[in-house]
């Protein structure tokens, strides 16, 4: 089932619809967005399991880590993990948090 044809009930939301919202593919952008906004309303009800956070936090680790070296970010790590999640994982964390600030309980 493509996002765009999910009209309500509950959906388990996998790694790529948050990576590829919080990475601006153009080509999905805007169905993923109209998508968010109506979890965001109540219309959808949205899950989205621990692991599904982990692999989005692993995957935009990497990204960004690629981004700011233009190297394999593999590599990058491999050769000094604690520094690069130190150089790198802020700008993660800012971008997870923004993504959760919607359903934080105050």
């Amino acid at each position: 089932m493509k996002l765009d044809e999910v009209s309500s009930g509950s959906v388990y939301i996998d790694t790529n619809v948050l990576y590829m919202y919080l990475r601006a593919d153009s080509a999905h952008l805007p169905t993923i967005q109209t998508f968010l906004r109506r979890v965001v309303r109540g219309e959808i009800f949205a899950v989205v399991g621990i692991l599904v956070m982990d692999e989005l936090f692993y995957r935009l680790l990497l990204a960004q880590v690629k981004d700011a070296t233009k190297r394999n970010p593999l590599d990058v790590l491999r050769e000094d993990l604690p520094g690069a999640i130190t150089a790198h994982g802020r700008t993660v964390d800012a971008v997870m948090r923004k993504l959760l600030a919607p359903y934080a309980r105050t």
